[in-house]
């Protein structure tokens, strides 16, 4: 099983990951763990736009095809994964910040996740992307560490809007994923309830 988790930088997409491998490892009794691995996908290396498409294709690429091999090949039945930032975060910020287009992503995901058969992946693959509730974007620059690619609410507000499109706009089944939207002051408890109720039936 994979789970992807997305979203703009400071929406507390660390903080949910570790609530979802808290609340989802430990089954009926203690002595029966299912076990998660995690990655996290970074700004691809390279001192031009040029460079850094060319990496991020080959690196998207390969792991499409790992989602794949994880679903379609028995042995990796066992392997579970949580991704924190995947093909999905790269169709914003190619757009938004490398100066090239990330829409290639979508072109990868119907060769490569397309020719998986839907029974298959409806156990398999799942997203969940966590923006803030529309009039809430200011918490990301309250939050903001100059880590960020943006430093200003319109910036901000536009990478949210493209994270949405994006979630609506992948081949992943709508049943298998979910859109989480954050308010101010919300609790990092009620959020991780709200990801725990959409997979309590589908883990």
């Amino acid at each position: 099983m994979i789970v992807i988790f997305e979203g703009p930088d400071r929406i507390g997409k660390d903080t949910q990951i570790q609530k979802f491998i808290e609340n989802f490892s430990i089954k009926q009794n203690l002595n029966s763990f299912k076990i998660w691995h995690k990655l996290h996908y970074s700004k691809p290396p390279g001192n031009t736009k040029e460079e850094q498409e060319l990496y991020s294709r080959e690196m998207y690429s390969q792991f499409l095809r790992f989602i794949k091999n994880n679903i379609m090949n028995p042995l990796y039945e066992s392997l579970n994964l949580v991704v924190n930032r995947s093909h999905i975060g790269e169709s914003v910020y190619a757009n938004l910040y490398r100066g090239y287009s990330g829409s290639y992503v979508f072109d990868l995901e119907n060769d490569i996740i397309g020719t998986i058969p839907p029974e298959q992946i409806i156990d398999n693959l799942f997203l969940v992307t966590l923006v803030p509730r529309p009039g809430h974007v200011d918490m990301l620059i309250a939050r903001n560490d100059d880590e960020s690619f943006y430093s200003d609410l319109e910036t901000a507000t536009t990478e949210v809007i493209q994270f949405i499109d994006s979630h609506n706009k992948t081949s992943i089944p709508t049943e298998n994923k979910i859109l989480v939207e954050v308010s101010k002051g919300e609790s990092i408890q009620d959020i991780s309830d709200k990801i725990k109720k959409f997979f309590n039936d589908r883990i």
